[in-house]
């Protein structure tokens, strides 16, 4: 049975920030990600292969900045990246390790949530 919509990539993730360069430096300088597009002070876009993040200013009719959904980032060395997070001024969670994935959270400067994980097995 087809269906008329199919979901065939990763599109982006929209993030509603009240300040956008100040998000911008952050996912770019601090988290190291590329700035792909920018338009004005109302848009723009970083990335790492396979993901894309939408920034977007927010407004009354869009969205409320901070808090609303959760980005997860991989990473190959969670340990590493967790120091290098404090190092960079973020304090992310201790790392919770359940035996399949250590996971450790933190936030942007709008208040919304990420993560980064490492599977088990890898490093």
């Amino acid at each position: 049975m087809s269906t008329p919509f199919a979901v065939r990539k990763l599109g982006h993730t929209v993030v509603f920030v009240s300040d956008l360069e100040r998000s911008r430096k952050f996912y770019t300088d601090v988290l190291g990600m590329d700035l792909r597009i920018r338009a004005g002070m109302d848009w723009a876009e970083v990335g790492v292969p396979g993901l894309t993040i939408g920034l977007h200013h927010a407004s009354h009719d869009l969205g409320p900045a901070g808090g609303h959904g959760s980005i997860g980032l991989q990473v190959d060395d969670i340990d590493a990246t967790v120091a290098l997070l404090r190092s960079r001024g973020v304090q992310p969670s201790d790392i919770e390790d359940n035996g399949f994935l250590k996971i450790a959270h933190f936030h942007d400067p709008e208040g919304n949530p990420l993560y980064v994980t490492q599977l088990a097995g890898q490093h």
